[in-house]
Formats: structure tokens, C-alpha cells, sequence
């Protein structure tokens, strides 16, 4: 056995000790080096741990069910969440930042690493200052005014978010309500003050605002995914298995109830006036 000038770090190489490296035969399709190998984050590929690899939710990770994410499989536990502890006034300061992103650049992992910030508190903040600007635009804007209506909004953001995280869960999701509340607001804050800016503008805004709730709905697709930690296919389900039910079930009463509508209306017409 020889010195080799050129790699001084490392024994000679020898029978025990292969050129190719990690003890790996040449010809042997596991070695990382050799062609064929799979590609970082494929099917097949080592599992995350080694030294290197990017730390889980954090940037660079790939988002689960993403591209080039190796599918769960019976008895997968996913990592647990790293979350980032911060004061309120910290993550009040991200706030606008992270609602600029994730309405700018919409995707699983976008929502996967905003979701390590959030907390209780900052949830409350926002619900009441978003309650407070529909107040301020509904005296601007003239709207009536019923006390009730703001208490049940407020209970409406829970209700809403509540539903589809249950949904989610059903189809296996991993996600905590708390992180899937506080990526809800990061979307809906900022566009429910739009869709409540368009919705007097006649007709135009309400052909934006329908834009904006269609957006919306792909938002809340993309964050079900990246909080939920399951595939785009199974977000998409959780997501649309509601709306597309309730318009499937409007439809039925619409089909259900017309004839016995126009059979009244006929019979309104034809009652003779004295």
C-alpha cells in the first residue's frame, strides 16, 4: 500500500478502501457518485439528517407532497415542528412582510415557514384589527351598522378556518389548528380588506371581488398543504370538497323548488281582480 500524495486526508487506497469512496464497489448502483443515483429529496434517497441537509420547515427544505418529496408511507411520522419563539413585537413587525409573500409568492413552502411564528396572541391582534377596519369602512362607505353582525364575523374567521383544518384532518393532515388559523389571517386580512374596498364598486367590483375570492381559494389550497403537511392532490380535495358540496346542494333546492315557483306565480296571474 502506496501514500497518495494527492488525497493526504485519506488512507491509501486499497482493496478495503475503493477509489469511489463510503466503501461502495464500483459498479455498485447505491453509490452516490455513480450515474444513476437518485437525485437529492427523490424517491430513494437517503433521509434527511446528514450533515448538510437543510434543517426541516426552514429554506431550501422541499415542502411535503412537493416535487421531488418521496411519498408517506404506512407508519410515516413526519419531523416535528420547529417553531420560533418571539415576542409579540417581533412578529408584529414580520406581519406585513409575510403578508406581501405569501400573496406574492404563493406555494406550500411559503406557507411551511411562515407557520413557525405563530402564536395566540398575534391571531387575536389581527382578528380585532381587521374588526376594527371593516367598522371604519362600513361608517365610510355608509353600510348599516348591526353590532351582531361584527360578533359573528369575528366568530366567522374561527368558524371558517375551523371547518376546513377539521376537513384537512380527516384526509390525515398533520397541521396544528394554531399554525393553520395564523397562516389563514396572513392571506385573508389583507384581501378581506380589498374584496370589502370593491364590493360597492357597481359591477366591476363585483367581478374583482369574485376574482379575489377565487384567489382565496387557492391560498387556502396551498396553505392546507404546506401546514397539513400533506400532498397538493389531498389539499385540494379538503379545500374544494365544501364550496363544490354547497353549490351541488343550491343547485338541487334551485331544481327542486323552480317548478313549484312558477306554478305559484301562474296561479297569481290567473286570480281575477275585483
Amino acid at each position: 500500500m502506496s501514500y497518495d500524495p494527492n488525497n493526504p486526508g485519506n488512507p491509501p487506497e486499497g482493496p478495503s478502501n475503493p477509489p469511489n469512496g463510503g466503501g461502495y464497489p464500483a459498479g455498485d448502483p447505491g453509490n452516490p457518485g455513480n450515474p444513476g443515483y437518485p437525485p437529492p429529496g427523490g424517491p430513494g434517497y437517503p433521509p434527511p439528517g446528514n450533515p448538510g441537509y437543510p434543517p426541516f420547515g426552514g429554506p431550501g427544505y422541499p415542502p411535503p407532497g412537493g416535487p421531488g418529496y418521496p411519498p408517506p408511507y404506512p407508519g410515516y411520522n413526519p419531523p416535528p415542528l420547529r417553531v420560533v419563539p418571539k415576542s409579540l413585537g417581533e412578529i408584529l413587525s414580520l406581519l406585513p412582510r409575510q403578508y406581501w409573500r405569501v400573496l406574492s409568492h404563493p406555494g406550500t413552502t411559503t406557507f411551511a415557514e411562515e407557520q413557525v411564528t405563530a402564536s395566540w396572541s398575534a391571531i387575536w391582534v389581527q382578528v380585532i384589527s381587521y374588526g376594527i377596519i371593516a367598522i371604519i369602512l362600513a361608517v365610510l362607505l355608509r353600510r348599516p351598522i348591526v353590532p351582531i353582525s361584527f360578533v359573528l364575523a369575528f366568530a366567522g374567521l374561527f368558524i371558517f378556518a375551523g371547518i376546513f383544518w377539521l376537513i384537512a384532518k380527516a384526509f390525515r393532515g398533520q397541521g396544528h389548528f394554531l399554525q393553520y388559523m395564523y397562516c389563514y389571517l396572513l392571506f385573508f386580512v389583507p384581501l378581506g380588506i380589498i374584496m370589502n374596498l370593491l364590493t360597492p364598486i357597481p359591477v366591476v367590483g363585483v367581478l374583482l371581488t369574485f376574482v379575489v375570492a377565487i384567489y382565496v381559494l387557492v391560498l387556502l389550497i396551498f396553505m392546507t398543504a404546506g401546514v397539513h403537511r400533506m400532498s397538493g392532490g389531498k389539499a385540494t380535495l379538503a379545500v374544494l370538497i365544501l364550496p363544490v358540496g354547497l353549490a351541488l346542494l343550491i343547485c338541487i333546492i334551485i331544481a327542486i323548488a323552480f317548478p313549484f315557483l312558477m306554478h305559484t306565480m301562474q296561479n297569481v296571474q290567473n286570480v281575477p281582480i275585483n
